[in-house]
């Protein structure tokens, strides 16, 4: 599921909707990783959980902080 094929770009409410529709997924149960912060806010205006990834460090600090490494 691409933005390209959506015929939508990051960061798009629309986007992140349509992919819990095709996928089938309930926004409480998605893990959302990015670089960038405007990405990552379009995806809590959804309800996903988040990790704005600034670093390879940082990121796996966070996911063994939220018990998921």
């Amino acid at each position: 599921l691409s933005p390209y094929e959506q015929h939508y770009s990051k960061p798009s409410v629309k986007l992140f909707k349509n992919a819990e529709e095709f996928f089938g997924i309930n926004a409480r149960n998605v893990l959302f990783l990015d670089d960038k912060i405007e990405n990552i806010s379009e995806a809590e205006k959804c309800g996903w959980n988040t990790i704005h990834v600034k670093s390879e460090d940082q990121l796996i600090k966070k996911l063994q902080e939220e018990s998921i490494l």
